[in-house]
């Protein structure tokens, strides 16, 4: 297994060869470049986003080659107290050349058309996008464990005084990293001084449990696949709050958290309730008499299957034919 020994510019595209001016001409150009991509993620969850797209993709490659018996594994760790973010995958890893290059400016190995992204420009949001970034990946024929300090320190700055940022190798490995192949990266909101580009402790709340309503709603997590199937994602979740606390969820499953599921316990399926209607006066009994079990619920949900959208849809005439068709084409699916 061979590892790099030197450092290397993730935008090696530049030519570092070139005469001055063009040289200048060049970084100037692609800083704009990472501008405009940092300018593109707006969103509170983007950094989470990204990361756990990326690690569930590379999880459905590896699913890919390997095949049922493999079973794709998460490991998420939030130190508020730290202000940073680590995910880990089991997932297929990069070899020499793509660790490489894979931090460059669209740059992108997703292509076989099934992953959640593949434009190129997440890795480059993640790594010129903050503080610090550590990454470590491994293979059966790589292993690398690097890091990126300061890029958004450089591409905020207007005045050339900021050296370009390298990747600087790191001795050993990731002790943090539970799986025998796959890759890490952890995520740093506050420099070497203290200061925070991003407060993860912001939103209010310091608890796995907590934390993990907050991801499957908001990010890839929340998986949703088209048949309706298990995704056949798990993942480790463990936060530590701003007084150094750590808690944990292990071995939870990916999946899109519904909101009746956040009120599991105060939330009805109104066909529970019409069915019970329907056996009572079957019965010949009052289907008004709603019986406790039934009372002082907070919500109401229902889920719709292809054909209810559809016979809903052609009763009330708000969909085309066209429209009507697609709904089937597609096997869509509605909860409320």
């Amino acid at each position: 297994m061979e590892n790099y020994l030197e450092k290397w510019n993730p935008l090696e595209i530049i030519s570092m060869n070139a005469e001055e001016n063009y040289r200048q001409l060049a970084i100037s150009s692609t800083k704009q470049q990472i501008r405009n991509i940092l300018k593109s993620y707006v969103g509170y969850y983007d950094p989470f986003c990204e990361l756990l797209q990326n690690a569930m993709d590379a999880t459905d490659r590896m699913a890919h080659i390997v095949g049922d018996k493999y079973r794709k594994k998460l490991k998420i760790y939030i130190d508020l107290s730290e202000n940073s973010i680590y995910v880990a995958d089991n997932g297929i890893g990069f070899e020499k050349e793509q660790f490489r290059a894979f931090l460059s400016p669209n740059v992108s190995y997703k292509t076989d058309g099934h992953t959640r992204g593949n434009k190129g420009v997440g890795t480059t949001y993640l790594a010129y996008g903050f503080c610090k970034m550590q990454m470590y990946t491994k293979t059966p024929s790589f292993e690398q464990y690097a890091e990126i300090n300061n890029a958004k320190k450089w591409i905020d700055d207007k005045t050339g005084d900021v050296d370009m940022p390298f990747v600087e190798c790191k001795d050993g490995e990731d002790k943090a990293f539970p799986f025998d192949q796959g890759t890490s990266f952890k995520l740093f909101f506050k420099d070497e001084n203290g200061n925070k580009i991003k407060d993860l402790a912001w939103i209010g709340i310091n608890t796995a449990e907590s934390w993990n309503y907050v991801l499957l709603t908001n990010t890839p997590l929340g998986h949703l696949t088209i048949d309706g199937s298990d995704s056949r994602v798990t993942y480790d979740l463990c936060v530590k709050d701003i007084k150094g606390k750590t808690t944990r969820i292990e071995n939870s499953h990916a999946e899109f958290f519904y909101p009746h599921m956040f009120m599991k316990h105060t939330s009805i399926n109104i066909e529970d309730v019409i069915a019970w209607q329907k056996a009572e006066i079957e019965k010949g009994r009052d289907g008004t008499n709603i019986p406790q079990r039934f009372n002082k619920k907070l919500g109401l949900y229902r889920f719709f299957q292809t054909n209810d959208i559809i016979k809903l849809a052609e009763r009330s005439k708000t969909l085309s034919s066209d429209e009507i068709q697609m709904l089937g084409d597609y096997n869509t699916m509605l909860t409320t």
